[in-house]
């Protein structure tokens, strides 16, 4: 009787600390993005984080995706967005979104040009905690066009480095300030 009441109150313990860890990094990712907001809200320098841009973070599948920046070329006509995603569980292999196009406030829609997922355009391995840069460029766009209202992001990966376990997705950006330049 002794031994149940002992296993029990181990595993109570184990399960007490799992949920005290994943807590733990929700916290820790709140409070960075709320120390970005207090140095904005101060008026820190230019290159502080813009309260505008976003993090999702998709729950279900353990994905962090950070929007780092939104800007626009004047002479170009091009907006230029930076996402950094971010893979909390063991690697994954195979990362791809499907990206196609983004609108403002008056419903017009903006076509992708061209994308890089790091240095190129092929898929990548999400490693475990480690970021990965995919940029996205999207054409046509005049700077009286101030914010993206909506920027869908449907993305795919095998849950396994080995390539089993495909899985897709979605989440989607709002209210995201283009800064021109």
């Amino acid at each position: 009787m002794k031994r149940i009441y002992i296993m029990v109150g181990l595993l109570a313990a184990i399960f007490t600390a799992h949920a005290q860890i994943v807590n733990c990094d929700q916290i820790k990712a709140e409070n960075t993005r709320l120390r970005a907001e207090i140095v904005a809200l101060k008026g820190g320098a230019a290159s502080t984080t813009n309260t505008s841009l976003a993090t999702v973070t998709d729950e279900a599948n353990k994905i962090d995706f950070r929007v780092a920046s939104v800007t626009g070329s004047r002479k170009s006509q091009m907006v230029t967005v930076v996402v950094v995603v971010t893979n909390r569980v063991a690697n994954r292999s195979m990362f791809n979104s499907d990206i196609r196009s983004f609108t403002d406030a008056q419903g017009e829609e903006y076509k992708l040009m061209d994308y890089k997922y790091g240095a190129d355009k092929t898929m990548k391995n999400l490693m475990t905690e480690a970021p990965l840069k995919v940029t996205y460029v999207f054409g046509g766009i005049l700077s009286s066009v101030a914010k993206i209202t909506s920027l869908p992001y449907p993305y795919s990966f095998n849950k396994n480095m080995d390539g089993a376990g495909y899985t897709s997705s979605r989440i989607e950006f709002r209210d995201l300030t283009i800064t021109w330049k």
